[in-house]
């Protein structure tokens, strides 16, 4: 953590902004990828997609190009 209280705040909120906005969002569609194919929901991968296009959006997340390094290379369009 920095010592500087308002760096320490922005560092704390991209935090809890990953935390809740990405990585709560990556878990349906990779938990639906990990299952056979046959008991994959569809759904739940669509959901968790959209829902990582939203925090794309938000500025934090692009200012720390971190969210297109989640799936690289297209591992959750596995077929």
């Amino acid at each position: 953590m920095p010592d500087d209280r308002l760096e320490a705040l922005e560092v704390r909120s991209l935090g809890r902004f990953f935390e809740n906005d990405v990585m709560v969002a990556m878990q349906k569609p990779v938990f639906a990828a990990l299952k056979p194919d046959g008991a994959r929901n569809d759904e739940a991968m669509a959901e968790g997609r959209r829902a990582l296009d939203l925090a794309c959006v938000h500025p934090s997340c692009r200012r720390s190009g971190a969210v297109p390094a989640v799936f690289p290379l297209g591992a959750l369009d596995r077929n």
